[in-house]
């Protein structure tokens, strides 16, 4: 299974800045393991995403977005 890109530039920059988000949010809320792990994990797929320029849920779905 090859990975191509389908998420544009604008929609990356959003996703590395929500990842950004998410982490940050996750230090500030340190004292429950739970919901920081949670953030954590949904901050580095976020910026996965965006490194990569590839979604999987748009991969499963077969949809682009070059906005």
């Amino acid at each position: 299974m090859a990975f191509s890109c389908n998420i544009g530039p604008r929609n990356r920059i959003a996703r590395a800045l929500t990842g950004i988000a998410l982490i940050a949010i996750a230090a500030a809320y340190a004292r429950n393991a739970v919901l920081a792990s949670v953030l954590i994990l949904g901050g580095i797929v976020s910026i996965w995403e965006a490194i990569a320029g590839y979604c999987v849920v748009q991969g499963f779905f077969g949809t682009r977005d070059m906005r």
